[in-house]
């Protein structure tokens, strides 16, 4: 008798299962891990953008970022009350907010300081990154 029997052909396929699964489960690990630091690097980005539009006065405006826990955005703000959203990574969420007081940054206008000092802790479920915001307006 010539082929393949019904066993020889689910041992098979469940090596490739397995194989696939060994296989996949690294990809789908960097992912998480890239979604947490390109987050980060939104995060700094925005207060960066944040900053330098409240030192330039563009519109004359003081801008800001409101930080929520919970949340997988952040809010970029003026003085004028405009409002723009900004997505982090769909991993990632804000999982600490630890500034000075309340969840809001905002830029002076003449030094580009920072009221409202702290920290902010993202996570992806699995690691979490600590983005400090100095009084000076430097965030590491």
């Amino acid at each position: 008798m010539k082929g393949f029997t019904l066993v020889e052909i689910v041992i098979v396929i469940a090596i490739f299962l397995i194989l696939t699964a060994l296989l996949i489960t690294p990809f789908v690990l960097l992912n998480k891990e890239q979604s947490l630091t390109g987050s980060a690097l939104i995060i700094k980005a925005t207060l960066s953008e944040a900053g330098s539009r409240t030192i330039s006065s563009d519109g004359e405006k003081q801008y800001g970022i409101t930080f929520t826990e919970g949340e997988d955005s952040i809010i970029l703000f003026s003085s004028t009350g405009s409002e723009t959203e900004v997505s982090l990574n769909s991993y990632v969420t804000i999982s600490d907010v630890s500034l000075t007081s309340g969840g809001d940054v905002t830029f002076d206008r003449l030094t580009g300081e920072i009221d409202n000092p702290g920290t902010i802790t993202i996570t992806n479920g699995e690691a979490t990154k600590v983005i400090t915001i100095y009084a000076t307006g430097v965030v590491e």
